[in-house]
């Protein structure tokens, strides 16, 4: 029987318990990110995040490959088992360095960077 509570479980924060704000919190944070993206080589995605609730909420919904250093990211990239890579905010890593990564790997990825 189903329950009353009006709460489900998600994959994305380990089976806890969701509220009808959380879900509503979470596609907030989605579309408002999503709807915002650079284009690099080969299709790959470049989306920015601000450090704020809905970076979080983007961090923990994608199950992204962490880099902080371009020798990462190249490894990263050149992987066909990540999809999603994300650039810490600690990370030296610059706009040109990404673009240069992405030219020479022919793989479409989506690469979100802390700001």
């Amino acid at each position: 029987m189903p329950s009353s509570d009006n709460k489900s479980t998600s994959s994305e924060t380990g089976g806890e318990s969701l509220t009808p704000f959380d879900k509503l919190s979470r596609e907030i944070a989605r579309r408002d990110l999503l709807d915002s993206y650079d284009f690099l080589p080969h299709g790959s995605r470049l989306y920015t995040l601000d450090n704020n609730w809905k970076s979080s909420i983007i961090v923990d919904s994608f199950d992204a490959y962490r880099v902080d250093t371009l020798t990462e990211l190249e490894g990263a990239v050149a992987d066909p088992q990540i999809d999603f890579i994300l650039i810490g905010k600690s990370a030296l890593i610059s706009r040109e360095g990404i673009e240069r990564i992405c030219q020479r790997n022919a793989l479409s990825k989506v690469i979100f960077k802390e700001t």
